[in-house]
């Protein structure tokens, strides 16, 4: 049976007159093999900077949740001493108190440590931190106040202040949950 090859031609000859079809074959295998190849390569380093920003995001967030336990340890005391000093004044309704007494009262509430927080506040939200620092400068106005000049303090007034301070730390410990949850997602993500 006769196909139509000339009778002379043999498997050499015909590689030989078609080799740049067969090399242009080759090519293209050896072309798709290294797309494949640089496809899973890429594929592979996006996971890996994936997994360098899920890590640095998880790293920010137990530092960032150390600041808020920290900061929450610090309100904590001194709404102790607020709700202590609360009762005191609450037990001397319908008594005045002198200039003394209510410095002495004032003294007794501690300021908010900053020293203690200062390296872990930059991780907190903005809002907390102007929160924490606004109650740590109207505390220390308290202990400036000059109470040297013969006046009396009501008892209202001081119950007031007092309030005023406990409603300060409440917004202060809202802000600090809300970045608890934050940070909780993240860690459990």
């Amino acid at each position: 049976m006769d196909i139509g090859f000339p009778s002379t031609l043999t498997a050499y000859d015909l590689l030989k007159d078609q080799g740049g079809v067969v090399g242009g074959l080759l090519a293209f295998g050896a072309g798709l093999l290294a797309y494949c190849a640089g496809r899973a390569q890429a594929t592979a380093v996006d996971k890996q900077n994936e997994e360098f920003k899920r890590t640095e995001r998880r790293r920010l967030a137990r530092s960032c949740l150390v600041a808020a336990r920290l900061t929450d340890e610090v309100l904590a005391g001194i709404e102790d001493d607020i709700s202590r000093e609360l009762a005191y004044v609450s037990y001397r309704q319908g008594q005045d108190m002198n200039n003394e007494t209510a410095l002495a009262i004032w003294k007794k509430i501690r300021k908010p440590e900053l020293s203690t927080v200062w390296d872990q506040l930059g991780v907190l939200d903005r809002e907390i931190i102007s929160k924490y620092m606004n109650l740590d400068r109207e505390i220390a106005k308290k202990w400036e106040t000059d109470f040297l000049a013969p006046t009396v303090v009501t008892i209202n007034s001081m119950l007031d202040e007092l309030s005023k301070l406990q409603v300060m730390i409440d917004s202060l410990r809202g802000f600090l949950k809300s970045d608890f949850d934050k940070v909780n997602s993240v860690l459990c993500d």
